[in-house]
């Protein structure tokens, strides 16, 4: 991850708006070992909705690194690949789960949908 393209979050970080506001938090904590990221998350402020908002996801938890999703051979997935599962997978929060085989499409985001 490039941080320098990320700069554009000292300004964005002053929205107006929830959700830009949790995004920015939420890269700026990416970011952090950065010390123009560190600086702008130390005088970056959020509501208490908002920041538990941003705390959602763990960022501020982990390291600064940035993990992407693979697939079981190491290539990295983008948004509008396609894959086919090679084990059954429990869908969490359900008692369904994803078979052997099912072709999947991946979204936005990384969010994994069966293909139809």
């Amino acid at each position: 991850m490039d941080a320098t393209h990320w700069k554009v979050l000292t300004e964005a970080m002053w929205s107006e708006f929830a959700p830009v506001q949790v995004v920015a938090w939420r890269m700026l904590s990416r970011l952090r070992n950065e010390g123009w990221a560190a600086d702008s998350l130390e005088i970056l402020y959020l509501d208490d909705d908002n920041l538990e908002w941003a705390k959602k996801t763990g960022d501020h938890e982990s390291d600064g690194m940035v993990e992407f999703h693979q697939d079981s051979n190491g290539t990295r997935l983008y948004e509008g690949d396609t894959v086919v599962l090679i084990k059954t997978l429990d869908v969490k929060g359900s008692t369904l789960s994803a078979k052997l085989g099912t072709v999947v499409k991946i979204f936005a985001w990384c969010m994994i949908i069966p293909s139809k």
